[in-house]
């Protein structure tokens, strides 16, 4: 790792940081989702309106377990 496969975990960053490469790991909210799911739940059982689709932060944590990539824009054989 990287140079063969690149690795992203969830949730795992402390164990991600003791390995080897260091692992990239994506950390979610899981306390603030539950509350928003908890508090649609009761919305929808009063009968009132919800928002449908919700979105949180979440952090990332590089670690070196990802292959870094290079860009090279394509040459266009348009002539302007």
């Amino acid at each position: 790792m990287p140079d063969d496969i690149s690795l992203t975990t969830f949730n795992g960053y402390d164990m991600a940081r003791l390995l080897t490469p260091t692992l990239c790991s994506i950390e979610q909210p899981f306390e603030e989702m539950g509350n928003a799911a908890v508090n649609m739940m009761v919305a929808i059982i009063e009968g009132r309106k919800v928002e449908r689709q919700l979105s949180f932060s979440c952090r990332l944590f590089p670690g070196n377990s990802l292959k870094k990539l290079t860009f090279t824009p394509a040459v266009s054989d348009r002539a302007d």
